[in-house]
């Protein structure tokens, strides 16, 4: 008995006491850590050639086993199989029950991830997350916890490579699983240079801890002396090996199907020793098989759901049975996807898609991008290369007529004739056309001077009049509004595009390019996005941050956010902002509404009304010009391209004030970072650019920017907001990664809230699309009243009813004919207006005919009254109420017919009514109709007392008798009520004596 109440007093004190208060004691043991080797430490650091020596002869002194894995491409199957089971445990000599579960995988090489924690970069970061989260990120049908982990600091431990992506490489001899190019299985211990080998290179690859099944045999023995490199180790790995818990493995069959086996259980309790856990492995068909990271790490998730108990206790505040704990890498199984061959060797397999080389787009990089998007113009031939032009014709895509600018007996020669001078094949002379001057016609005539060599002189009243052709003086000269300062403006204006409102389109090329740096001197990899968007008058739009009226109210708010409230098909962040008061900087013109403007002379991109593109530095003059006002405006820093050449260092001087301006814009051009940029092709296509980077790390500077731009072939383009407000937002999906840390999320990177926004729609409406008869607003057509249409072209009565036929259509609605009156003339003129024009109401009552001049009303029969609101006096009936009625009751006369009806609606109480005295009901006519009702209740109230008293001795006097009366009625507040009725009946009867 005491050893009971003893275990119940331990077992109140476990369930009572605080646990945090017992840290450190016995609840030290909710995280269940199962580590192979010291904290901090993991795996031996000795030379492959210790491993190499420890081998089998019997296995040929091979570290390593391969095998050829099923690689079907049409199918991919995931079994998975719970089981319950009886298992005999030879290493403890007893019976245990086991539950746990086999996961069967064929065509592992295109279903088969290994994936960091949360993310790509999550190991860089050491970022720890659950499976489930991993998991949903990756869409993954089936997910388990891999490789170990510093449970502390987050670090990941071993070899590491996630679809195909070289996370890390350790220096560490533990025992690996990996899946190679060609889709042969790899299991053992492996080199660095079998690891980085790239003729058939590593696909997916994880460490463990233990080889636990090898050729279908217990390899348990063997892998402890090579994975333990000091005495302090060995002990440790004994222990880690021989304590029952919760396991996990992954390896493979004769087949070549991966597998993949959980079994639950908590540390020194339940579960398996690797052992048993080998024997359960071997029974169960595992040809080769490895540990990895169980405990309380053990976890599988199926379609989004965390199947079994985790062996991890929760914390107080959650009161599941038991919590999965963030982990490190987690193997994923997918839908199918794509593999480094299936890109055609035109691109890279990276994170299950391929990202193309340069000149190839498509999902397997089968198309050239040349006749994705332009098939060379119609000047050339579409090569894997790009494109061949035809003679007379360069550019990326045989865009450009042949400059001609190579000259000599080989055409190897460079001449640098501009503005339209054509070269000497031969000499190299540059002839110049008139209004250019000096060897390479790379001047305009000076001031006073005009035509052929510029040798005529003007005669104008100011220089900068004279026409550089003609010489004819001009007020209204291009060249004076640019030498006079307080305008000094240079502008870019395209001609209209041809707008097709039928099918534009929008397209987006992904591209991970080596391009070589002229400033840096140096070869770079530029990931980013090129965007080609047509009709960009009915498709483009400048957006304030989360609706109309953000910059007003300094909002910010993400890419996503806005373009999602704005139904953008794809959007990029535009123009430069304040991040402390959290306001829109430069001008802004969004769908024709002007947001704002400013004196401050930074570079602009916009959209006419008439569809021109305009690119340059501008005057509030032009801003505000109502002729053919902007649709779109947005300010950005810095002229990149201008008329296809670099304008970087131009810009420069013109966006700087003061020495020190200069001193911080140059440190902007010139760093590294994330950049974006917006701008037109030669066909007046939109075009933006946005390359990733990180500030002072990685990406490009404007100089290389603005040659990318050329290289991709924009004519003009200015730059926008970059980096850590880069962001890129794809039917609501944000593509890449943000350059910008997180704060509360654990995420790789994070999109930070930014103002303004390119947003690209399907198709909008522009305001000459609304006829005049609507307001084009966030572009849609919101039509004035009387008009409908999506460009509201169709009039309301036209559209519904075409005035139902009873008047006419005109722009301003129907026009009835006389008669009839509505919105769509759908009412004839009712009886319940009069008037010449049918604006003042009548109120005359039971259908009774209202004129339609005075307003007076003509009753129906069986009404009278000036508003046909009585119904005729009882005895009469009829026209006017003029007819007599000839019934034994009046009440009984139909007051329209005047016939005799002895289920009368006037004499609903007529049982009671026909045996009144006639007296009573004479009087009720000559009086009011309300005591002729009245009367009638309390005769049948007399009836009821009547019978009550033939119940009762009458020798009682009057007050008794009324007593027992309100006594018979059953309560107290029955009889008050039966008495008033009494003495009502009294008075009526006296009164009616008196007449």
């Amino acid at each position: 008995m005491k050893t009971i109440y003893l275990l119940l007093y331990f077992i109140f004190i476990l369930f009572t006491t605080d646990p945090t208060k017992c840290a450190g004691r016995i609840w030290r043991w909710h995280q269940d850590r199962l580590n192979p080797y010291k904290i901090g430490h993991h795996g031996p650091t000795y030379s492959h050639l210790v491993v190499q020596s420890r081998q089998n002869q019997s296995s040929g002194y091979a570290t390593s086993e391969s095998y050829s894995a099923t690689t079907n491409l049409a199918t991919s199957q995931v079994k998975v199989h719970n089981f319950v089971d009886d298992f005999h445990s030879s290493f403890f000599a007893q019976n245990l029950s086991i539950y746990g579960r086999l996961i069967v995988v064929n065509n592992p090489l295109r279903t088969i991830s290994v994936l960091e924690p949360h993310s790509p970069g999550g190991c860089n970061m050491s970022i720890m997350s659950t499976v489930a989260d991993t998991a949903q990120r990756a869409h993954c049908h089936v997910a388990m916890n891999a490789g170990f982990y510093n449970a502390e600091k987050g670090t990941c431990y071993g070899n590491i490579i996630s679809n195909g992506r070289r996370v890390k490489i350790a220096n560490v001899q533990n025992v690996n699983f990996g899946i190679r190019k060609n889709g042969s299985i790899i299991v053992g211990y492996l080199t660095e240079e079998e690891i980085l080998d790239d003729e058939n290179p590593f696909v997916q690859l994880v460490s463990g801890v233990i080889w636990l099944v090898r050729n279908g045999k217990l390899y348990i023995k063997e892998s402890i002396e090579m994975e333990s490199s000091q005495r302090d180790d060995l002990g440790i790995l004994k222990q880690f090996v021989e304590a029952r818990s919760a396991r996990n493995a992954i390896g493979h069959d004769r087949d070549g199907n991966v597998m993949l086996m959980q079994i639950e259980g908590q540390t020194n309790l339940n579960g398996l020793n690797l052992y048993d856990f080998a024997m359960k492995l071997i029974e169960s068909g595992f040809v080769n098989a490895i540990n990895l990271d169980g405990g309380g790490s053990s976890t599988t998730v199926i379609d989004g759901v965390t199947v079994g108990y985790p062996s991890n206790h929760c914390s107080k505040s959650n009161t599941a049975f038991g919590c999965s704990q963030a982990v490190s890498t987690v193997i994923c199984i997918q839908d199918l996807h794509c593999l480094p061959q299936d890109c055609n060797n035109h691109g890279k397999c990276i994170n299950g898609k391929c990202l193309c080389n340069d000149h190839w787009t498509g999902e397997t990089c089968d198309t050239t991008i040349c006749e994705y998007l332009r098939n060379c113009s119609g000047n050339g031939q579409c090569t894997q290369d790009g494109c061949n032009c035809n003679p007379g014709w360069v550019g990326l895509f045989c865009e450009l007529a042949h400059p001609r600018t190579d000259f000599g007996q080989r055409c190897n020669r460079v001449c640098n004739c501009e503005n339209g001078a054509k070269l000497d094949l031969v000499t190299g002379d540059c002839p110049c056309l008139q209004d250019w001057t000096e060897s390479f016609c790379d001047r305009e005539c000076p001031l006073g001077f005009y035509g052929k060599l510029c040798i005529d002189k003007c005669n104008c009243d100011s220089p900068c009049m004279c026409n550089l052709v003609t010489g004819k003086c001009e007020k209204e000269s291009e060249r004076c509004n640019r030498l006079n300062k307080s305008r000094g403006y240079v502008e870019f204006e395209s001609t209209p595009t041809a707008t097709n409102l039928a099918s534009p389109q929008i397209k987006v090329h992904e591209f991970m390019d080596d391009f070589y740096s002229s400033f840096f001197s140096e070869s770079l990899v530029v990931y980013g996005r090129l965007i080609v968007i047509e009709d960009p008058l009915r498709t483009v739009s400048v957006l304030e941050p989360n609706g109309p009226g953000g910059c007003n109210i300094s909002t910010m708010a993400t890419v996503v956010d806005t373009s999602r409230r704005a139904g953008c098909y794809l959007a990029m962040n535009a123009g430069y902002f304040n991040a402390e008061t959290r306001g829109c900087l430069g001008n802004i013109i969004s769908n024709g509404r002007l947001v704002r403007i400013t004196s401050v002379k930074n570079v602009n991109f916009g959209i006419r009304k008439n569809g021109s593109i305009i690119v340059g530095y501008l005057t509030e003059d032009d801003i505000l010009d109502s002729r053919n006002p902007f649709i779109q405006l947005i300010s950005g820093v810095i002229w990149l391209v201008r008329n296809g050449k670099s304008y970087v260092k131009e810009s420069m001087e013109m966006e700087s004030i003061k020495r020190k301006d200069i001193r911080l814009l140059k440190w902007f051009v010139e760093t590294k970072s994330a950049r974006n940029a917006i701008g037109h092709d030669r066909d007046g296509n939109v075009m933006l650019v946005q390359t990733e980077g990180q500030t002072n790390f990685e990406g490009l500077n404007l100089y290389d920017f603005a040659e990318k731009l050329i290289e991709s072939g924009f004519v003009n383009a200015i730059n926008l907001d970059g980096g850590g407000s880069l962001t890129t937002v794809v039917k609501g999906v944000t593509i890449g990664f943000p350059s910008d840390p997180c704060e509360s999320n654990i995420a790789y990177r994070c999109a930070r809230p930014v103002s303004t926004v390119i947003c690209a729609h399907r198709l909008h409406c522009i305001p000459q699309d609304c006829n005049n008869h609507g307001r084009c607003l966030h572009g849609k057509c919101l039509c004035n009243h009387n008009w409908t249409g999506e460009a509201c072209e169709i009039t309301i009565c036209g559209y519904l009813h075409n005035c139902s036929g009873n008047g006419l259509c005109t722009p301003d609605g129907c026009s009835c004919n006389p008669g009839w009156i509505g919105l769509y003339c759908q009412k004839a003129c009712p009886a319940t207006t009069f008037g010449q024009r049918y604006n003042q109401t009548c109120i005359c009552q039971n259908r009774a005919q209202c004129d339609p001049i005075t307003g007076n009303c003509s009753c129906l029969q069986g009404w009278t009254g000036r508003y046909c609101d009585r119904e005729c006096p009882f005895g009469l009936y009829g026209k006017l109420c003029v007819h007599k009625c000839t019934c034994d009751l009046l009440c009984m006369c139909n007051p329209i017919t005047g016939e005799c009806e002895s289920q009368s609606r006037r004499c609903h109480y007529h049982k009671i009514q026909c045996q009144m005295k006639s007296r009573i009901l004479k009087y009720r006519l000559r009086k009011l109709d309300f005591f002729g009702y009245l009367a009638a209740f309390i005769m049948m109230t007399e009836r009821l007392l009547e019978s009550s008293r033939k119940t009762k001795q009458a020798s009682n006097e009057g007050v008794n008798t009324r007593k027992s009366i309100i006594a018979a009625s059953g309560s107290h507040s029955d009889g008050v009520m039966m008495e008033r009725l009494l003495e009502s009946s009294r008075r009526i009867e006296q009164t009616s004596n008196e007449d």
